[in-house]
Parts: structure tokens; C-alpha cells; sequence
């Protein structure tokens, strides 16, 4: 009977206790990035904090980030998401699409950090789509389009945009997004590699402790 009580205290430790390992990991990512010269800016920090929290509820029912990710969330999945915003940040990034979004990564955190900018988040799947909607609205965050089609199925109302991000596997991804790019416009992805996977000279930028980004400029995109 004690092991069994034992066993159970193992698998659902203290929420205090979740919560010291989430705040450590936060700072472990923010180490990281400064390591880097990349910053995690204070603003930043409280809406990031809310939707992991989000995140974290969510997943207990639906499968958004798997139980043996939870305690490294920020360094694992948010971390790649901040990256990516510093790196972006200097070009065009006025109206943006997530393709595939998930669970609102990387565009939740990109929303978060760039909060002027027009971010469309294309989710497929009704109760991820759902979720997103939640979180755009606990957080408060405007400019945040969820919309619950697949892409093909889609037509974005403004337009050709800046900039399309995603996380999404599998498939032609150059080919798919680039009708919603503008000609001048990039395709940012952690998935996959340039050379094996586009067919266009793209940019790798690898950094310590994070998923390699590729960046795909969309005007050297054959016809």
C-alpha cells in the first residue's frame, strides 16, 4: 500500500513543485538566448508565462505537448518560437501566417513579440483551433486571425503577406505557402533541410540548444 502511495507521488508531483521547474526553466532559456546575444524582453515575459500556463491545462486533454516535455517547455518549444522572432524582427514582417499552428507555435510567441504585426494562425484541427481562439482571447492579443482550414482551402483576406512561418511536417512546403507570400517575401521553418527539401538557395542559421532555421527567400523560388 506505501509503494503504491509512493508510485502515485512520483508521476503527479506538487503543483509547487511544477511550478520551481517551469520558472527554472524560463530562466535556463533566457541564459540561453542572452549566451546568444539575443534578448527575452521583460514584456515578453508575463503574456509567454500565461499562455504556457494555457498550454499546460490544454494538454491534459488534448494532445498539444506530451507529458514528458512539460517541464522543459519554454527551453524545448517556446525557445525556438523567441529565437525566431529576434532573427525576424528586422525585415518585413508587417502581416504573417503560421502554418499548421498547433498549438500557437511559433505564433503565439511571434504575436507576443511582435504585437503590431497581422498573424494568422491556420489550424486544421478543430480543437487545436480552439484552443487557439482561447488563447487569443485570455491573453488579450489583437491582430490574431485563427482560422480552422487547411491552407489550400484557404484564401488569405489581405492578401499576399510578408512573411510564412512554420513548424508543420511533411509534404512540399515551399510549394504550398509560397501563393500566399509576397515576391519579396520569406518562408521561415524549423522543419527540415534546404538543401535536401526546397528547391531554392535558402539561409541556415543554427545556434546551440536550438532547432536549425531555415530561411527561404521567396523571390529566388522558380516558376
Amino acid at each position: 500500500m506505501y509503494g503504491a502511495l509512493f508510485h502515485v507521488k512520483q508521476i503527479n508531483p506538487p503543483a509547487q513543485d511544477s511550478l520551481k521547474l517551469l520558472k527554472a526553466d524560463l530562466e535556463e532559456l533566457r541564459a540561453r538566448l542572452k549566451s546568444l546575444g539575443f534578448g527575452l524582453q521583460e514584456s515578453w515575459i508575463g503574456p509567454l508565462w500565461k499562455y504556457v500556463r494555457l498550454l499546460l491545462r490544454w494538454s491534459k486533454s488534448t494532445n498539444l505537448v506530451s507529458s514528458g516535455d512539460r517541464a522543459n517547455i519554454f527551453t524545448k518549444h517556446v525557445g525556438p518560437a523567441c529565437l525566431m522572432a529576434n532573427i525576424i524582427q528586422s525585415g518585413d514582417h508587417e502581416t504573417i501566417i503560421d502554418y499548421g499552428s498547433g498549438a500557437g507555435l511559433p505564433g503565439i510567441p511571434l504575436k507576443i513579440a511582435l504585437p503590431d504585426s497581422l498573424i494568422y494562425l491556420v489550424e486544421s484541427r478543430r480543437r487545436r483551433a480552439t484552443f487557439l481562439r482561447t488563447v487569443a482571447r485570455e491573453l488579450g492579443l489583437e491582430k490574431l486571425n485563427v482560422v480552422n482550414l487547411r491552407l489550400d482551402d484557404w484564401q488569405c483576406p489581405t492578401g499576399a503577406v510578408d512573411l510564412v512561418v512554420s513548424r508543420a511536417t511533411g509534404g512540399d512546403l515551399s510549394g504550398l505557402v509560397r501563393p500566399f507570400v509576397k515576391p519579396q517575401g520569406q518562408i521561415v521553418t524549423t522543419v527540415g533541410n534546404v538543401k535536401a527539401d526546397y528547391p531554392v538557395r535558402g539561409t541556415c542559421m543554427e545556434f546551440p540548444g536550438f532547432p536549425t532555421i531555415h530561411c527561404l527567400p521567396v523571390v529566388h523560388l522558380e516558376n
